[in-house]
Formats: structure tokens, sequence, C-alpha cells
């Protein structure tokens, strides 16, 4: 029993209480708990009794009511009428749902015992008398509504109750949203009110005065990534208080620092702001140490330079060709722990754990030559899939037919086989990296 205490509210759902109570004896109140993703409002009832009502808009409206009677009270029989009345009329005719119900449950009992001759009589009876009343109900209530019109009907009331007879029922607006005690119901005002409230909430004004003065102060002034200590800062007179105005060579000279701050041993490759790190070791744990030690600098170096990582973004993968069970790393960015995937994207390129290429083959069969020097590493039988697409593609270009010798259409085509072409790029790429300095990665 409530009382006069009114509890607070679960969370995810709207409290509705009433605890008044006219009479002697013990009283408690009542209360009704609604999802808060449903929109519903609350009856007003004009009765003594402890009872609380709430109109639910889902497919149809739906009027819930909560009513407490004390054991030890006397009720008053025209107090529950005068509920009654209060409440919206129900559309449910309990003629009608005996006996759709006496004919259901002679259903179930013909299903348990099939071939009986009684209870398929009985059944045939039930289902005769529930059409039965069935079809009295609607044309009663027929009669009963049509008596009812007279000239001073509107159609539109008319026409709508001839819809909810034949089952049509249309979804009501329900009040979405109370402003200052209003309900707003248009949707066009909902989208209005509702952008106004977001676009106050993102404002400069929303901020404290003292920030925007802070703000105004930090962001007016031309930041300086190049390190050196004969530049000179210059007052810049716009700023951008939600975000910076840097290019992306700007960007690219202040993140490319981010490499200093990995311990020895580790390596890297960023473009931009795509990094990746990575550690090779015949243990699991000592890989582990080594990388969780990489994540912690590079965080903190992050932290104080103005920069800070995803962790929801950031994957880890555990390149590893041994058989059997074995777990994968448990590392840790911001408190946050790095989700382990079974393959990824990076810079175009699709690796898997077991580095056999396969995704990539299968997603990109139409960009053959990218990233060759990487997975020309996979075997033979993989890299034939990618044969198909060039052959079609040749075949295409020019106009020979199905039955030609794929030889034949290559020499025609001038156009070497993909093998050679593969070979071709690796040999190219060997030689441009081995005439870089050692110092490049």
């Amino acid at each position: 029993m409530l009382g006069d205490y009114i509890p607070a509210s679960p969370p995810a759902y709207s409290a509705f209480y009433s605890n008044s109570f006219e009479g002697q004896g013990h009283h408690g109140g009542s209360a009704i708990l609604v999802r808060r993703d449903i929109p519903c409002t609350s009856l007003e009832l004009d009765t003594p009794l402890q009872a609380v009502a709430v109109k639910v808009f889902m497919d149809r409206p739906y009027t819930v009511c909560s009513l407490y009677l004390p054991p030890s009270v006397t009720v008053e029989r025209g107090d529950l009428n005068h509920l009654v009345r209060d409440l919206p009329s129900p559309f449910i005719l309990l003629v009608c749902t005996t006996a759709v119900r006496e004919k259901r449950a002679a259903f179930s009992r013909l299903r348990r015992n099939r071939g009986d001759p009684t209870l398929l009589e009985d059944f045939r009876r039930a289902r005769a008398r529930a059409r039965r009343v069935l079809k009295e109900a609607r044309r009663a209530s027929w009669k009963a509504y049509v008596s009812s019109i007279n000239t001073k009907t509107p159609l539109t009331q008319v026409f709508r109750r001839v819809r909810k007879m034949a089952g049509k029922f249309s979804p009501s607006s329900p009040p979405v949203l109370k402003v200052n005690g209003i309900k707003i119901m248009d949707g066009l005002t909902v989208a209005n009110t509702m952008a106004e409230a977001f676009a106050k909430v993102s404002s400069h004004d929303s901020r404290p005065l003292a920030v925007r003065h802070e703000l105004r102060a930090k962001e007016r002034t031309v930041l300086d990534f190049t390190g050196n200590e004969n530049e000179t800062s210059v007052a810049q007179e716009e700023g951008f208080p939600q975000g910076s105005a840097l290019s992306v060579t700007l960007f690219s000279v202040a993140i490319n620092a981010i490499a200093s701050s990995l311990p020895d041993g580790i390596a890297n490759s960023m473009y931009v702001d795509d990094l990746a790190v990575w550690f090779a070791a015949s243990r699991m744990s000592v890989a582990e140490r080594r990388m969780q030690l990489a994540l912690d600098k590079v965080s903190r170096w992050t932290g104080s330079h103005g920069f800070r990582f995803s962790p929801s973004k950031t994957v880890a993968m555990h390149f590893c060709r041994i058989r059997g069970v074995h777990p994968d790393p448990d590392l840790f960015m911001y408190g946050h722990r790095i989700r382990c995937v079974e393959e990824t994207r990076f810079l175009g390129l699709l690796f898997d754990k077991r580095l056999t290429w396969v995704p990539h083959l299968r997603t990109f069969t139409s960009k053959l030559d990218y990233g060759c020097e990487v997975y020309s590493s996979a075997t033979d039988a993989r890299l034939r899939v990618l044969d198909p697409v060039h052959h079609a593609g040749v075949r295409l270009a020019t106009g020979a037919f199905r039955s030609s010798p794929i030889p034949s259409l290559l020499v025609d085509a001038n156009e070497p086989p993909l093998d050679l072409c593969r070979q071709s790029l690796m040999v190219r790429c060997w030689h441009r990296l081995h005439r870089l300095p050692d110092s490049l990665p």
C-alpha cells in the first residue's frame, strides 16, 4: 500500500499514482506503470475510490484502470457504477466473448480426443452458437447506432463509426510532447519544437559564460605544430568554438609524431588518422604485455596533444596459424576493452587472422591488381578465383566468342596473364623499396 508515500518511478517507466481516499479504515492507493516508449496520458476520474486510469496509444487507444478496494471498507455500488461511467466506453460484449470462449474450449477438447463423435457434435453446436451470437450482436449494435443518428449528427462521425464497425482502425495521434502544460499532437509542430530544443542545447549560449570566454581566448590563436621556436603566434579575428578549420596537411603534421611515443620493437603504419600497431612474438603473454604498453603510451600521447582514439572503432587481431585452442589477447584503451575480430580492413586490404586472404579475394575481385604485392603470398588455388573475372573483362573488351581459348584471347588483346602481372608488380615494388633509405618503415 502506498499511503502518503509516493516512490520514485522505476527506470524507463512512467508512474501514475492515486493515494487519496475519503473514508475510514486502511487505505493505500493504486498505481500504474507504463513504459516510456509507449505514448500515454492520464485520465481524470471524479470518484472517491482509490483508482487511477491511463489511456495508452498503441495500434488503437486502450484504457487501463487500477482500483484498490480495502478489505475492511464497504464500497457502494453507486461509486463503482459512477467510476465505470467515467471511463471510456468499451467495445467488448460479454455475450460474444463467452460464446467464442466456449467454441475454443470445445475445439481444444476435440483436438485432444480426435474421432469422438460426441465432442465433434459439441464443437459444431458451439461454433454455430458463436456465429449466431456474433451475428445478432452486430445486428443489434447496428440498429442501436442507426437509431441514434439524426439530422444533427456530423457525417465525419458517422463514417468514422462505420469504418470502426468494419474493422478499419486508424492509429490515433498520441500527445508525444508536453510543453508548458500544453500537449502538442501535430507532427510538424512536434518536429519544430524538438529542433528548437536541440539547437538551444548545442548553441554557444548553453555554455557557462566563463567557458565561452576561455574558448574565444584559446581558439583565436593560430596553432603551431612545427616546433620551431622562431615562429610567432598571430592573433586570429574569427574562431570556431566546435572543432577546428585545420587542413589535412596540418592535421597530418600534428599527429605524425605519435610514432615517436611507441616503445622500441613495436612496428607501426599510419596514413592520416588510420594507425596500425603490431608486434611479433612466439609467446602470447609477451606479445600481450608489449602491445598493452604501446597502447598506454599512445593513450598518454593523445591525451597530452588534444587527440583521442575511439575505443569502439579500435579492434585487435591475433595473426596465428597454430592449430588448436589458444586465447586471444586482452587489450585495453582508456579503460575499455578492445574487441578481437576475425577480419578487419586497413588501407583497402581485408586482413584475416590466418592470412589466407580469402575474404579480400572474395570482396575485391573487381580490383584485381590492388594490393597484389601483399596478397600474392596466398596459394595458387586461392588466386585462381581472380582469373575468371579477368578473362571475362578481356572477352567483353575484344568482342571474342565465349568458345575462344584463353591463351589466344590474351595474345589477341596483348594482355599478360594475372600471375605474370602480379610478379611484375612485385618486382617493381621490391626495386622501389630497395632504393629507399633504411630509416623509413
